[in-house]
């Protein structure tokens, strides 16, 4: 069953959790936010996509920063700390170098015209 009691060192003790619900729900989100935006997108101004865009770019950053932040600052000794930030400068410049060196930016461009071309959206430059 995929519903289990995880062991009381573990998350939260004595709480119900199933793995991977938060990714089933992220994907849901992504797929109804997508849905919306093709069948309202055009009806919706300009202006407000490019301001909504933006609101939820900010969003993202603040997140992951939020995130990213909890892990790092820690209070020791009454002090403020930190730990990990090489490790993260690292796998930013690692990161950095293998996508670059995979061009992985490059596909993903590739995908998006085959995409573009495969649902008839050729002409429209917001695809």
């Amino acid at each position: 069953m995929i519903w289990r009691k995880f062991p009381p060192n573990v998350c939260f003790t004595g709480e119900l959790k199933m793995p991977g619900l938060g990714t089933l729900i992220n994907a849901a989100g992504i797929l109804l936010g997508g849905l919306i935006g093709m069948l309202a997108g055009k009806r919706i101004p300009e202006r407000l996509r490019t301001l909504l865009t933006s609101v939820m770019g900010i969003s993202v950053i603040f997140i992951g920063a939020a995130g990213v932040l909890s892990r790092m600052l820690v209070i020791e000794n009454g002090t403020l700390a930190t730990q990990g930030s090489m490790m993260m400068i690292f796998s930013l410049v690692l990161g950095g170098i293998a996508g670059s060196l995979l061009r992985i930016e490059a596909s993903c461009e590739r995908f998006g015209e085959w995409l573009k071309k495969k649902t008839g959206n050729g002409g429209d430059a917001r695809f």
